[in-house]
């Protein structure tokens, strides 16, 4: 761990590191975001966040304009602590108008991290990627995230890997996806329930999206219907240029 944040010390690089950082240190990193003017990317991946580091890195982030990539994959976050409008990180990720790039992915975020960070979308001016993959999201948590995408100008990557999406958490993405014109990557490998039903939705949306470039459906209970349709899906958008289906 980098331990540069005394005023004596260099100063650091525009991108830190702070892997397994448990919570005081995590705590001790936030009191310093307010006025940190160098870093523009912070990685606490596997660090010990967790319900108490999340309030503190919260007001930290709220203050700091000069952080564009936030990493927060594995850092104990669970759907508990996401309590309405008060939802420590994801409120900041809300109101932070700098940030480009939010992970959240390995997070026990659930169904209520979800509908908070769809309503953080809704508004969010200058998010472009968002990384939610393996966050139990679950159906419910999914669509609160479709209706947040579908009136969001800004997301071109969004990563829904592992969060059983099912069909109608697909097709609510799908009805987002045929007035969203910014994302160009969607990820939903590993939702072990999303079948043809999900797949039709998705295609008729295709036909009528020209921005995704990048489509990721591989590891679902996809068969031959909805296999067919996204086919023919591909074949007539002229922008989707990868469409994987591989079991």
């Amino acid at each position: 761990m980098r331990t540069e944040w005394d005023d004596a010390s260099p100063a650091p690089s525009r991108r830190f590191t702070g892997h397994s950082l448990t919570t005081p240190e995590v705590a001790l990193l936030a009191t310093k975001l307010p006025t940190n003017k160098d870093w523009t990317a912070l990685d606490l991946s596997d660090s010990a966040v967790g319900v108490h580091g999340a309030p503190l890195l919260r007001d930290g982030l709220l203050k700091n304009t000069s952080l564009l990539e936030l990493n927060l994959s594995r850092c104990q976050l669970k759907g508990e602590g996401f309590d309405g409008s008060d939802a420590p990180i994801c409120a900041a990720i809300a109101a932070n108008t700098y940030l480009t790039a939010v992970d959240m992915s390995g997070n026990s975020l659930g169904p209520v991290g979800g509908a908070v960070l769809g309503r953080g979308l809704q508004g969010n001016p200058s998010l472009t990627s968002l990384g939610l993959a393996n966050c139990m999201l679950g159906c419910e948590g999914c669509i609160s995230i479709a209706e947040g995408l579908a009136a969001n100008k800004t997301l071109r990557v969004l990563e829904l890997h592992g969060n059983e999406v099912k069909d109608s958490g697909c097709a609510a993405l799908a009805r987002a996806l045929t007035g969203h014109v910014q994302l160009t990557h969607l990820g939903l490998a590993s939702n072990g329930h999303l079948g043809d039903d999900g797949a039709v939705a998705l295609a008729g949306a295709l036909t009528e999206n020209h921005t995704l470039t990048s489509v990721d459906l591989s590891r679902n209970a996809i068969g031959a219907a909805g296999g067919a349709a996204l086919g023919l899906a591909f074949e007539v958008n002229a922008t989707l240029e990868t469409l994987t289906l591989a079991h």
